[in-house]
């Protein structure tokens, strides 16, 4: 099986097409947005949104915690919906320690 990933311009910027076996339309993805989050302790929940201007329900997100302190949480889900990402954790994130989510938002093209 042969694989060739290739490069063109679009309104995002550079963007990477994967084509397998001649497809160049199977996967073809760009950044949107990318950034960093860091759990708020006013929230005193395992649900944590952010409003993010231009994201969209049909959007993916790809995210990673890091966390300092003595309680580490995981990150259960991360749904994007209209201007908003969801993160939601197995509790509390601010219990004990702060977390930071490390986000990338992708846009199929």
């Amino acid at each position: 099986m042969s694989q060739t990933v290739e490069f063109r311009e679009s309104v995002f910027g550079m963007v990477t097409e994967q084509a397998t076996g001649g497809h160049p339309e199977l996967i073809s993805y760009v950044v949107a947005y990318a950034g960093e989050y860091t759990t708020l302790a006013a929230l005193a929940s395992a649900t944590q949104p952010i409003t993010l201007g231009g994201v969209l329900s049909t959007d993916v997100v790809v995210a990673f915690i890091s966390f300092t302190g003595s309680t580490p949480r995981i990150l259960k889900t991360t749904t994007p919906t209209t201007n908003t990402i969801t993160f939601i954790f197995s509790g509390d994130p601010n219990t004990g320690t702060a977390h930071k989510v490390m986000y990338a938002v992708l846009r199929a093209v």
